[in-house]
């Protein structure tokens, strides 16, 4: 998708800070969520 190999759509999950940082170095744009426990909700 970076590459527009394929259509951008949104892609949920978990990562460690090295993955992070390799996602950093290639340009893609990374948004950490905050996850909220169903009972603080």
């Amino acid at each position: 998708m970076h590459r527009g190999e394929k259509q951008a759509t949104g892609i949920y999950g978990s990562m460690t800070e090295d993955e992070r940082e390799m996602l950093d170095d290639e340009g893609v744009e990374v948004l950490t969520i905050p996850w909220v426990r169903p009972a603080d909700s």
